[in-house]
Order: C-alpha cells, then structure tokens, then sequence
C-alpha cells in the first residue's frame, strides 16, 4: 500500500505536504474537548496528548486546536515538504511522456 499523503493549503497560499505515515507511534484524534472543559482538565489533556493520543479542543463549537506530543509533531514536521520536493522525490520523477500528433477527435454538441 502506499504512503497516505496529507497536502495542507493555507488561506495565505502557503502549502505543506505531511506524509502520515510518518506519525505510526501517534493514535488518531479519539478525545475531542470543548475549550472549557480543556481548561479545567488540561493536565488530563496533556497526558494524554504525552501517551501518543492527539486532544483536540473545539471553540464555540468549531475545530480550533490539537494538542500532541512533541514526539508527534517532530514526526509531523520531519514528514512535511513543499510541492517541488514532494515531486521531486516522485518514483515516476524520471519518466517522459510524449505528446500525441493526433487531431482531435470530432464531437457533436
């Protein structure tokens, strides 16, 4: 199976590509805090964010933030790079394509 690849575009038009295989030892996001509660139990939040499970804590209801080991997120950001050298170090990286000289096809509208 292949590599599971996560590309991020930011609203300022800045982009990583975080290869998640890379986060093996991390668990999925299971615990999801309202900011309050977070608040209140934020040992219990970092504990378990230490034990390899990512806290995420919403605001008003919306997803704000992941709280993660900093195991998780040196893994995270060693498996990020930009677009060039995601393709770069493409297995298809040395293949050519050659252009067909056909005309194009006739289609009805």
């Amino acid at each position: 199976m292949g590599a599971i690849i996560f590309f991020c575009l930011t609203e300022s038009g800045n982009h990583s590509i975080i290869n998640l295989d890379s986060l093996d030892r991390c668990e999925r996001i299971n615990m999801i805090w309202q900011l309050q509660d977070a608040k209140n139990k934020f040992s219990e939040v970092v504990d378990k964010a230490i034990k390899g499970e990512p806290q995420e804590i919403t605001r008003r209801g919306k997803k704000a933030v992941v709280v993660m080991s900093i195991e998780c997120y040196q893994k995270l950001k060693r498996g990020s790079s930009n677009l060039v050298e995601f393709f770069s170090q493409s297995p298809l990286r040395g293949l050519t394509f050659e252009r067909s000289k056909d005309l194009p096809r006739r289609v009805k509208l």
